[in-house]
């Protein structure tokens, strides 16, 4: 295949130019302001039962924008960090960052001291705005970094600011002295309330397409994490990219529930739903399931977005398999390839199937989606966004035939020009300059389908032969037996690596290694049947539910 033909094109959804074209809007600002300003009496987000109007996000935002610039004093691409889970600050201190002309490094809220130290020495982050549960973790990264700490401004965020006040005093007591969930500090810092008496006065400051807007963090498999830098163009390509695939309007009620840190809600949820003007349930903590059905069992919600692990652990609740999902249009799996298994149990609960994206930190995030005229799972990410290649290489450079796997390799108004002060890293991350390398196996189908094989690094070779993980997995998964799996090659001496799976189990269940080995010698060639097999209660996951296997490999 040649690199200039574009498989996907005949098999593109109709209405769907393959070129973005023109973006009008200068910044991620515009879009933010003109929505406010359009929608401004529609919900923008509710919280725990708090709603905040578009009004009110544009008003807050604007007091929290006049501190930024005449409190702080902060200038046109100095760095502000944001550390918080989902809940209704969030939105604002992104939002007044981009009116003062700020760029933004988004941080993982369970960050432990030595790494967020490092990500705001590295990111050279003037002021941080965080939620109170994390001001012990910030005084202590600030005492790590000593001299060499650019940090000048701290504000902090209690749980319940935004909500009335009986409401929110109690909120707040309730968190820090029955819940202990605000670990005492003691160093100078300003308070999220303190914005709530400005007048909104700050001298807005043009941004251009081209200007940087995020330093978006993104884990290596050693060293240090890597710093993406995402301008406003990047992120304003991604949103229509999107916006052309997936049909949402103001009438929209969206899911937020994976973290805002992680480039998939930022962009997916958080930026896309305001640009819309979609209401957004924010979901603080998607793990208690319980708050969530709390939060969803009175909303006709239309949109959710997640990951393989998340929807397991939402269908395994009972009351959450109780809710309406009549109003559901939606659902789109992204972050790490949804199983089948998991997309058959979505589509009997919900009567939806789930559409996959594929994307990365790089990229802003989404490369590829769902045909929208899709009726059933295909188990593919689906075919590239508007005005975005795909390259499949070998591991000599050169460009595979169709149906064969290859590293993948994206090109597109969506992808980073560099990591931040990292000049080698970048050059090794591009294929002749111009195509990221992604690090993920693949390979593309005559219709242009992009289907995910596993991580380069993932892979494992036995005898000779490759065997990825995720393809051992999903067969695996469907055993009646098996709650959840995540499969690592480990030595062995008769064929270099051999396949160890690690399973944790439906409740009351049991599996010996022969039994499940029977079961895969039946549904995959000899070579991938795992050869070791470790019953455990859990598996480590990234925050966003993504399995770790370098730490199964510990």
């Amino acid at each position: 295949m040649s690199s200039n033909v574009k498989l996907w094109s005949k098999n593109y959804p109709k209405n769907v130019s393959l070129d973005l074209g023109e973006i009008k809007e200068k910044s991620l600002c515009d879009v933010m302001e003109n929505s406010c300003k359009k929608y401004s009496e529609r919900v923008a987000f509710s919280s725990m039962g708090k709603e905040l109007s578009f009004n009110d996000l544009l008003k807050t935002s604007y007091k929290l924008a006049e501190f930024l610039q005449r409190d702080w004093n902060l200038k046109k691409g100095d760095c502000v960090a944001i550390m918080m889970p989902n809940i209704l600050p969030y939105p604002i201190a992104v939002f007044s960052s981009f009116l003062t002309g700020l760029v933004i490094t988004n941080i993982n809220p369970l960050s432990p001291p030595l790494e967020l130290a490092f990500q705001l020495k590295d990111s050279k982050a003037k002021a941080i705005i965080a939620l109170n549960f994390f001001g012990k973790t910030i005084q202590e990264a600030i005492e790590i970094n000593g001299k060499d700490s650019p940090l000048k401004h701290v504000m902090l965020s209690k749980i319940g600011d935004l909500f009335p006040t009986i409401k929110g005093l109690v909120m707040n007591f309730v968190v820090k002295n029955i819940q202990k969930k605000v670990p005492a500090y003691d160093f100078n810092h300003n308070t999220f309330s303190e914005i709530l008496n400005k007048k909104g006065e700050f001298d807005k400051i043009e941004i251009e397409q081209e200007d940087l807007a995020f330093l978006q963090y993104t884990g290596g498999t050693t060293g240090n994490p890597k710093a993406a830098m995402l301008s406003h163009k990047n992120l304003l390509s991604n949103l229509y990219q999107v916006d052309s695939f997936v049909t949402h309007t103001e009438k929209d009620v969206i899911v937020t529930a994976l973290p805002i840190y992680h480039i998939f809600s930022l962009n997916a949820n958080l930026l896309r739903g305001i640009s819309l003007g979609s209401k957004q349930i924010l979901i603080a903590n998607p793990r208690d399931v319980k708050s969530v059905v709390k939060d969803l069992k009175n909303e006709k919600f239309t949109c959710l977005c997640g990951v393989n692990t998340l929807f397991n652990l939402f269908m395994n609740d009972e009351d959450f398999c109780k809710l309406d999902f009549s109003n559901l249009i939606y659902t789109i799996g992204g972050g790490m390839a949804v199983l089948k298994d998991t997309a058959d149990r979505w589509h009997k609960l919900t009567g939806r199937i789930i559409y996959q994206g594929y994307g990365l930190t790089e990229t802003s995030p989404a490369v590829t989606l769902s045909n929208p005229d899709l009726t059933s799972f295909d188990g593919s990410t689906g075919i590239p966004v508007p005005s975005t290649d795909i390259l499949i290489i070998d591991d000599s450079g050169q460009e595979v035939e169709t149906g064969k796997e290859g590293e993948v390799c994206v090109k597109g108004p969506q992808v980073m020009k560099s990591y931040w002060n990292n000049e080698e890293e970048t050059k090794q991350a591009f294929h002749k300059g111009e195509w990221f390398k992604t690090g993920d196996i693949g390979k593309l189908d005559e219709n242009g389908c992009l289907y995910l094989t596993d991580r380069k690094k993932d892979m494992i070779i036995v005898s000779g032969f490759n065997v990825y993980p995720t393809q051992v997995e999903d067969v695996i998964s469907q055993h009646p037996s098996v709650f959840e799996v995540a499969c690592i090659g480990v030595p062995s001496e008769r064929s270099n690596e051999e396949v160890k799976a690690f399973v944790i189990l439906e409740e009351n269940q049991h599996l010996t290694l022969d039994e499940l080995r029977k079961f895969c010698k039946d549904r995959m060639l000899a070579y991938k049947v795992p050869s070791q097999l470790e019953i455990v209660d859990s598996l480590p996951k990234s925050n966003v539910g993504k399995i770790l296997r370098r730490l199964l490999r510990k």
